[in-house]
């Protein structure tokens, strides 16, 4: 079933080279894509007050589905409190705290 595969030291070097740079890098993507997709998102700012919002439909559904499966419907996770907002959860909100 495995073959061996005959390499000199230097096209082994450079395998296990690219192999580290593209876990390196899909690492480095899941540490910050959540944060950055969060942030980068159409927050509208209250008009009074901290705080932001989006409508739910515009938001990420990996968000959405964190919401309703949590406790209270809210998340804490970045500096940010999240929350629905809305008769029918229309809004997502989301409030910083004092643990950014």
């Amino acid at each position: 079933m495995w073959e061996m595969i005959s390499m000199n030291e230097e096209a082994l070097t450079d395998l296990f080279r690219r192999i580290k740079e593209a876990i390196d890098e899909y690492l480095a993507e899941g540490k910050t894509s959540i944060k950055d997709r969060y942030a980068n998102l159409d927050w509208r700012n209250y008009r009074r007050g901290p705080g932001q919002w989006i409508f739910t439909d515009r938001a990420p559904q990996e968000l959405v589905r964190m919401l309703k499966q949590a406790e209270g419907h809210t998340v804490w996770m970045d500096g940010y409190r999240y929350s629905f907002s809305g008769d029918r959860h229309q809004f997502i909100r989301r409030v910083p705290t004092r643990r950014r």
